[in-house]
């Protein structure tokens, strides 16, 4: 809808979006060896891990808002940096291919107990 568009556009949405996208932007590490994208130093959902590497719900979150921001920067005909693309696209997602589910964080071991699922809130 087209009041929708006149919040991000007129209203100050776009500068939270884009400076969301900016953020996780300046929080991204290029890891060489993986060729991805690490956010590290995380906190994620469960209080009780911190200063973790790689948390699969916040890379998860930092994703959808590159993600968003790129196609609200296209509905109002706005530039989008090529940067928000490349990381969006080269995020890592922790999966383990083998067990066939997403760890929790890197290092994370299966049956290691947490106080939120965040697996579960993807």
């Amino acid at each position: 809808r087209s009041s929708d568009l006149n919040l991000f556009a007129n209203d100050g949405g776009w500068d939270v979006v884009s400076g969301v996208a900016t953020y996780w932007c300046s929080r991204a590490l290029w890891d060489e060896e993986e060729q991805c994208y690490h956010l590290k130093g995380v906190m994620p959902p469960d209080e009780y891990h911190y200063d973790i590497n790689n948390s699969v719900y916040t890379n998860v979150i930092a994703q959808i808002s590159l993600n968003f921001a790129i196609d609200l920067a296209s509905q109002l005909q706005l530039p989008t940096p090529e940067e928000w693309k490349e990381v969006a696209k080269k995020i890592k997602i922790p999966f383990d291919e083998a067990k066939k589910y997403h760890p929790e964080f890197d290092g994370y071991l299966a049956g290691d107990g947490v106080t939120q699922a965040d697996v579960i809130l993807l």
